[in-house]
């Protein structure tokens, strides 16, 4: 790859750049590590320059790290368990009119009493780091944002456990650096258990995050979306998936944000979802 390929999608401007700066200086004042300097540049753009946030979520994903044991857990066991015993649970729905990456889980045809030991919690939450991770591959994607997008079609109350959304949760709130966008809860199911649950993710999710979630019926207006697949469909060896550009110049000197030939990235094709926002 060229050094102008690598460049694409990971320019920074000049006051991203300092609010990078800034942030490695204070990172390394309080002895807060981070993953690579992609992530620390991520981190950065995700709290547009403050620094107390910016602390707060490298101490954070730190935290989910070590809690879940990533060094150990990598990206093929979280792939692996997915494919063992989830092989629906996760697909992509490509972009938004706005370039927004779509991360999508069908939730109505998972459940949560799968997870019977850490090891296996660990995996999937690896999985959904993972994910998040391949959503946002350049700088360009970090900047617009994500949006989830979970089907709860046949979802009810054995769907639904606290203890699995307080975890995933923190994966993703003040901590990995992804901004989320919106929350299409696509099917939802009936008002009263939708309110119910609702009200109980208020406890350990953040008011501005419940704003954003956005209940629609797929295929009515004002949001058409195309068709969920059943299942995620496997690429097969001759299918490599692309790998979009990560690196650029002074954010590739350590461990970089590359999506490995093992990841999730491997398994899903993307569909294309017409403009809904």
């Amino acid at each position: 790859m060229s050094s102008n390929e690598m460049l694409v999608g990971n320019e920074m401007s000049e006051e991203e750049k300092g609010w990078m700066s800034a942030l490695e200086e204070a990172a390394k004042a309080e002895g807060v590590s981070w993953d690579s300097r992609f992530f620390l540049a991520s981190v950065a753009i995700v709290t547009k320059g403050d620094v107390k946030k910016g602390l707060l979520r490298l101490r954070n994903w730190k935290k989910v790290c070590e809690q879940y044991d990533f060094k150990n857990v990598g990206e093929k066991h979280g792939t692996q368990w997915i494919k063992d015993h989830a092989n629906s649970l996760v697909f992509s729905v490509g972009q938004d009119k706005n370039g927004c990456n779509g991360y999508g889980v069908n939730l109505g045809s998972f459940l949560p009493s799968v997870l019977k030991t850490d090891y296996e919690m660990q995996c999937y939450l690896r999985a959904v780091a993972d994910n998040m991770r391949h959503n946002t591959p350049t700088l360009a994607h970090v900047r617009r944002g994500s949006f989830f997008f979970v089907e709860l079609k046949g979802y009810g109350w054995r769907n639904f456990s606290m203890t699995l959304d307080k975890k995933v949760t923190s994966v993703y709130q003040d901590a990995y650096p992804i901004k989320v966008k919106k929350i299409l809860i696509v099917n939802p199911p009936a008002l009263s258990l939708f309110v119910a649950i609702k009200e109980i993710c208020k406890v350990f999710v953040k008011k501005k995050t419940i704003d954003r979630v956005a209940p629609v019926r797929r295929a009515s207006p004002p949001c058409s979306l195309t068709p969920l697949p059943p299942r995620p469909r496997l690429r097969t060896p001759s299918q490599p998936a692309p790998a979009p550009p990560h690196a650029a110049p002074g954010l590739n000197d350590d461990t970089s944000a590359a999506s490995s030939p093992e990841g999730l990235s491997q398994y899903f094709e993307h569909d294309q979802i017409p403009a809904y926002l």
